[in-house]
């Protein structure tokens, strides 16, 4: 019981210090080839960049030291942060994009030419400044939210490709390594 609880200890510590080393504002920054109107995703290299980052730099040798029971708890960890970085994507988008319309056309619905009149009161310009900065904000919140889809995937992709290297037994996905151990998702699901 005791190497249980140092186990998870170690797993937890190095999880932290991923969501450091991989947080949405970082990865929010820009990239070069953001110049060319192309995401570093679309060329040829995408894994020699995600290895050779300086994030994937420090966490790589900390997930192959560690032992195949903590790297399973570690990739658990990632795949469930992955799930719910997607899912809260999902949530933005909808929030973001699909209410603001949605309520303006139900504004309009019941109370008709309210937004026109809105627009003819405020001036054209005011409202296209308006509209404009929420777009921005918006934007800024999609991107937000869209970075942590994309950081959650790296971390995951690391620790899967240390899994690899490491022939980690009790690591594939389905957390399954010899058969009579499942994995916590596996153990949760028939439960929700």
């Amino acid at each position: 019981m005791a190497n249980d609880v140092c186990t998870v200890s170690t797993a937890d510590r190095l999880w932290r210090e991923a969501m450091h080393l991989f947080s949405n504002f970082r990865g929010m920054r820009p990239h070069r080839s953001w110049m060319s109107g192309l995401s570093v995703g679309t060329g040829p290299k995408r894994l020699e960049r995600l290895t050779a980052s300086k994030a994937a730099g420090e966490l790589m040798p900390k997930l192959e030291a560690l032992s195949d029971r903590e790297l399973v708890i570690f990739r658990t960890y990632a795949r469930i942060n992955l799930e719910q970085a997607e899912a809260a994507m999902r949530l933005s988008l909808i929030a973001n994009i699909t209410i603001p319309v949605g309520f303006l056309v139900i504004l309009n619905q019941f109370f008709p030419g309210t937004v026109q009149e809105a627009f003819d009161y405020a001036g054209v310009e005011a409202m296209l400044g308006g509209i404009a900065a929420a777009a921005v904000v918006l934007l800024l919140l999609i991107w937000y939210s869209y970075a942590g889809v994309f950081q959650a995937r790296d971390i995951s992709h690391l620790a899967a490709i240390a899994a690899a290297k490491c022939g980690a037994s009790a690591s594939d996905d389905e957390g399954s390594g010899n058969g009579d151990e499942s994995g916590p998702l596996e153990a949760v699901e028939p439960l929700l």
